[in-house]
């Protein structure tokens, strides 16, 4: 929470974490110096900074330390090389604890520390009902100052921190003689000059006078600005501060991401859903207007696809009706070209009888195109009929068939070596009755016959 200033605390063992345990604090606008120092309980600094981010000072009894030496690795793969090489000096199962470590030396010294898993998720726990978030574990050793020369240490319930190094350090049991023995062999070891005890130097540390002690006070640790690695709680769901209330806005956000999801679907939904009744609506428009005589449609592809084949069928029986008629036509009136027709085209509804070289009843005028314009003398249709042609002095007058044909509903036309037949236009009063809808032509199509006989 913004404005809220950060805690530094000094935990007892985290088993005994409780709300009113009385811990030693200080509190940070931003860096050291703390802006306020004192003690109280986890309840009272709860109630006072509702909130407030807790970095967390382990106890010795907690707290196991070990240097180890990895090669050059990725972030990644050092993770897994550090859980790795501190597996046998585990008492259980790496999952069971929390694990922090240091950067990697020049040499490949690696400084890791760890606590149990169950024992911080407690703590964590007491802090988050106290109104306190718990942001991350130091290890003991790094609440000291860095030493200049020598060692820094620190006596607290039976145990000893000692700050080796910038990011190094160690802890120990000193109950026992053997201990304390141990710590004085590797001092002299190690060629201290001097040892730094904060608060007072102990008794027995004076009693060895071979290494010279100094003492600061307490003060001094809280001057200290950051650890150079610590324990993160990240695992345990209380990253950064945040406890179930993150829990809550993560869920929060996850439910109102959903939503908006969720709300962009229907619209994309309903868009497609516009869409697809516009395009229904327009496909049925254009069906009806391409085919009147539907009066519903249901289904346009298929019905427009029934449509369509009906016309193709009609089209084709009024054009195999239409060609039976004027071959009909032909044969009662053309007796004389029995056996003398070459060819026979049929196309857009006219029939063109193609005669044999030399055949006595080919056409005795010259053809005129049907394409020309009308003129006086042709017929209804705009065509020059056969018996529209004045016959020549010396010729004979146009055959009697060809008027019997017309009689019979044929149009004659003379064309080069033949004759073409079409079905006759109606009369003026039968086009009238057609407007009326009593009659109707048939429906013309493209389609084309050609009826060919090989020459002799």
């Amino acid at each position: 929470m913004k404005g809220l200033p950060a805690l530094r605390l000094v935990l007892p063992p985290l088993r005994d974490v409780q709300p009113d345990s009385v811990l030693e604090f200080a509190a940070y606008s931003r860096a050291a110096p703390p802006i306020e120092r004192g003690q109280q309980t986890l309840a009272e600094l709860g109630r006072r900074w509702p909130g407030a981010k807790v970095d967390a000072i382990l106890h010795s009894a907690d707290l196991t330390l070990a240097q180890i030496r990895l090669p050059p690795l990725s972030a990644q793969d050092r993770r897994v090389a550090v859980t790795a090489a501190i597996e046998p000096f585990m008492l259980g199962d790496p999952s069971t604890t929390l694990i922090g470590y240091g950067p990697r030396a020049a040499d490949g010294g690696v400084s890791v520390g760890w606590v149990d898993r169950d024992d911080a998720r407690a703590a964590s726990h007491c802090l988050r009902e106290c109104g306190l978030m718990l942001r991350t574990l130091w290890p003991t050793p790094f609440f000291l100052p860095a030493p200049h020369g020598g060692w820094v240490a620190w006596c607290r319930d039976d145990y000893v921190a000692v700050r080796s190094a910038q990011d190094q350090g160690f802890v120990l049991p000193i109950a026992a003689d053997a201990a304390k023995a141990r710590l004085l062999a590797q001092s002299a070891q190690e060629g201290l000059a001097q040892m730094v005890w904060i608060g007072e130097v102990p008794a027995w540390w004076s009693a060895q006078g071979l290494i010279a002690a100094t003492a600061v006070p307490l003060e001094a640790c809280w001057q200290v600005q950051s650890p150079p690695w610590s324990i993160g709680v990240q695992t345990l769901g209380v990253q950064d501060g945040t406890g179930a209330s993150s829990w809550l806005r993560t869920t929060a956000w996850a439910a109102a991401a959903a939503l908006i999801w969720i709300g962009g679907l229907n619209i994309y939904a309903a868009r497609l859903d516009h869409a697809g009744r516009t395009l229904k609506s327009d496909i049925a428009q254009r069906v009806k207007t391409a085919f009147p005589n539907v009066r519903t449609v249901v289904e346009p592809l298929r019905q427009a696809r029934q449509q369509r084949d009906a016309q193709q069928v009609a089209a084709a029986q009024a054009e195999e009706a239409e060609l039976a008629f004027l071959l009909e036509g032909a044969r009662e009136h053309m007796a004389f070209a029995a056996g003398q027709v070459q060819r026979l085209d049929y196309r857009d509804g006219a029939l063109d009888v193609v005669l044999m070289r030399g055949t006595s009843g080919a056409p005795a005028v010259t053809p005129v195109s049907a394409a020309s314009s009308p003129a006086p003398g042709t017929g209804s249709s705009g065509r020059r009929r056969a018996s529209d042609q004045p016959a020549k002095a010396g010729e004979p007058a146009q055959p009697a068939w060809i008027a019997a044909a017309e009689q019979a509903g044929l149009e004659v036309e003379p064309i080069e070596r033949g004759w073409r037949l079409r079905r006759a236009a109606p009369a003026p009063q039968a086009a009238v009755r057609s407007a009326e809808g009593t009659t109707g032509r048939p429906a013309q199509s493209a389609a084309a016959v050609t009826v060919a006989r090989r020459s002799p």
